[in-house]
């Protein structure tokens, strides 16, 4: 009689392939080991309007990057103009362009996004030092005495910044910090005194995600680096971390929206909660992979 010996053998084997390649889609594509399983998205609309002068017009605006979304699909409607899209130091742009450009102009980038889960701003990257802002003669001295009591109440990089923000956004702030809010943007002015001591820090755009809501703009925060994380602070409200309904638009420091030929450039935002199946968001997410 012949041994069934084998035949057990395979069974086991395959259940354990089928069981790793689940696992593996689970992790790796978030596919859902249970049926009927529901997924958040948001769809975004940028909307990119700006005078033409008549003459060649060259549109670069960011494309979100965060951890925390994934692109499921993304779209852009501009007749009349050529687009291409950029993918240069991990900084994704979408770039329109079109030899005349008069009078009102309107592009729209269309973007649906899936939560990751993934809200920390981890990097094995390590930033390089920056170059110290050097100040206006008018604001060299408050600026270095307000650098100076700061730095000596902190003992690494986050705590100088928390402390610096704590100067920045306290009800009764000292004659010297009204004087350099009085010339400077809260958040240029958190940057350039973490630059004034050597640490990484960048400005960083991010939009509030609520259901339905219309001709939303971005928020200007500021990313500080440390042990290898970025940490993030809102220098309006002197909050830190990162709000659950925080989607960070631009995170490499640089403008949003950059237009040659045109003037009067805005852009601004409208979105739209969904909630869809996680199985098909899966098998979606996989297709726009291949094709990204």
């Amino acid at each position: 009689m012949q041994s069934k010996r084998p035949f057990y053998i395979l069974v086991a084997l395959l259940f354990i392939v089928g069981i790793s390649a689940s696992i593996y889609r689970g992790i790796e594509h978030n596919v859902p080991f249970l049926p009927g399983k529901q997924v958040q998205s948001w769809a975004i609309d940028a909307k990119i309007s700006f005078q033409g002068t008549g003459e060649p017009a060259e549109i670069s605006f960011a494309l979100p990057q965060d951890p925390a979304f994934e692109i499921l699909a993304e779209n852009t409607t501009s007749p009349g103009y050529g687009l291409s899209i950029t993918d240069e130091h991990h900084e994704r742009r979408a770039v329109w362009s079109t030899r005349e450009a008069q009078g009102k102009q309107d592009l729209y980038y269309k973007v649906t996004l899936i939560p990751t889960g993934q809200s920390d701003l981890n990097t094995d990257t390590v930033p390089a030092t920056p170059v110290p802002y050097i100040w206006p003669a008018t604001e060299k001295v408050a600026a270095e005495q307000v650098i100076a009591e700061v730095w000596s109440r902190s003992a690494s990089n986050i705590s100088y910044a928390q402390q610096l923000m704590k100067a920045l956004t306290a009800q009764d702030r000292s004659q010297n910090v009204e004087l350099l809010l009085s010339s400077n943007k809260p958040s240029t002015l958190f940057m350039n005194m973490l630059h004034a001591k050597g640490i990484p820090a960048r400005i960083v755009n991010g939009l509030y995600l609520e259901d339905q809501r219309r001709h939303q703009e971005l928020v200007p925060f500021v990313e500080v680096y440390q042990d290898n994380q970025w940490h993030l602070f809102n220098p309006a409200t002197g909050e830190q971390g990162r709000p659950d309904n925080l989607l960070l638009w631009e995170r490499d420091g640089q403008s949003v929206l950059d237009v040659i030929g045109g003037v009067n450039s805005q852009a601004s935002f409208s979105m739209l909660q969904d909630t869809r199946s996680a199985l098909a968001t899966s098998i979606d997410l996989i297709k726009s992979q291949s094709k990204f």
